[in-house]
């Protein structure tokens, strides 16, 4: 297992991420997206319920079965929904003991996997914490990996983010607690942005290679720049974990082949 040096334990606490190299090799990583291709192009037949997000334009994305995705819906940016739940390829990545040993030291015990999403394209998703979405049943216990799959540039709409941001207290919506309510989301970003202006936090893009990976906080903000060059890729596996000691028995379910731990659940709906 990989141990963190003092230096980035220092480095997660004070800018909320961590940048791991070369944690997989190249080979490795495309023969991950040569089996995410064939289950791609043998979807009518492979992909079970899985669900792909259609992203018609960066705020309008429509969710459909994968199997029933056209070419032409395919054209578009689109994230296949949770690939962990049935395809053990993205099992075997996403627990891989080069990655799940950093994610164990970083929430202090046992990374599940809640959710992944599979990207072809830059999500250019809009600015947010994780926590609006999936906030853990314990503070501060969730960890997130982007691993890229193919070596990116910055015309295809990278990873954007606040260093330092995870320690602005979180907003609480009108329940009293960070999980959003969505007619009050202009009210929590403004607090955030308000935040970040009064800490001096300015933004950063990450650009990596094939095998690194890109781990944060669950309250770093972040999302997806415009792609400036649509015939540009940025091939990404992101996967959101939890720790094991925070759940209920019947909520996690071992991976027999990794030793690694995922979320018992269903595919999202559409």
């Amino acid at each position: 297992m990989p141990t963190l040096t003092s230096d980035q334990l220092r480095s997660w606490d004070r800018d909320g991420f961590l940048v791991l190299r070369s944690v997989f090799s190249r080979s490795e990583v495309d023969s991950y997206l040569a089996e995410v291709d064939q289950l791609v192009q043998n979807r009518a037949h492979e992909a079970g319920e899985t669900t792909v997000d259609v992203l018609l334009q960066p705020d309008n994305s429509q969710r459909m079965l994968l199997c029933d995705a056209t070419e032409a819906d395919l054209a578009y940016p689109y994230k296949v929904n949770d690939l962990f739940i049935s395809f053990a390829p993205c099992r075997r990545l996403a627990l891989d003991p080069r990655l799940r040993g950093t994610l164990d030291t970083l929430i202090s015990g046992s990374a599940v996997i809640i959710n992944s999403l599979s990207l072809r394209m830059g999500s250019q998703q809009a600015m947010h914490c994780d926590t609006f979405y999936m906030p853990p049943p314990a503070t501060d216990k969730m960890v997130v990996a982007s691993i890229c799959l193919e070596d990116q540039v910055p015309q295809a709409g990278p990873l954007v983010y606040y260093a330092g941001s995870h320690r602005i207290p979180p907003y609480r919506f009108s329940h009293g607690e960070i999980h959003a309510v969505p007619e009050e989301m202009p009210q929590a970003l403004g607090y955030v942005h308000s935040s970040l202006d009064a800490a001096g936090l300015e933004p950063a893009s990450f650009v990596g290679n094939a095998g690194d990976v890109f781990i944060w906080h669950s309250q770093l903000f972040h999302g997806g720049m415009p792609i400036e060059d649509p015939d540009r890729t940025r091939k990404t596996l992101v996967v959101h974990y939890w720790r094991r000691e925070d759940m209920q028995p019947d909520q996690v379910l071992e991976d027999p082949e990794t030793g690694g731990f995922i979320m018992n659940r269903g595919h999202p709906p559409v």
